[in-house]
């Protein structure tokens, strides 16, 4: 069975701008040899991102090519489950890393991610 494994918001970014030297070979291959998902919660914040102008793409726009490029997918992770995780992870106070973390906890997926402080947190977080 292929491997399922979750991209954090940034990872998806650079995915779309093309700025895969950002990625580390592990993360790099996982990605290419995975089912890739994310969680609705990274759509959310690709559009606050592009809200506040610091992409220049919807998350539509982003999902729709790394859709054709990765076959990217969206979780189907029930809300209500998610947010019940969430609420147990008190680590941060980011809630849009509460919700990415806590949609891959359930599956007990690995979740490719830069951030230091999930990393420290998230037993399955991949850099």
């Amino acid at each position: 069975m292929e491997r399922t494994v979750c991209l954090d918001t940034h990872v998806v970014v650079w995915l779309f701008y093309g700025n895969i030297t950002l990625l580390t070979k592990k993360a790099l291959d996982l990605i290419n040899n995975s089912r890739t998902i994310v969680t609705p919660m990274v759509l959310f914040e690709l559009d606050y991102l592009n809200e506040i102008d610091r992409i220049s793409h919807s998350s539509e726009q982003i999902l729709i090519e790394l859709t054709q490029q990765i076959g990217l997918e969206i979780s189907k992770n029930s809300f209500f489950d998610v947010i019940k995780a969430a609420s147990h992870l008190d680590f941060t106070s980011d809630p849009f890393d509460r919700i990415i973390i806590a949609d891959a906890f359930i599956d007990k997926l690995p979740l490719i991610s830069k951030d230091a402080l999930i990393n420290k947190h998230y037993v399955n977080t991949v850099w």
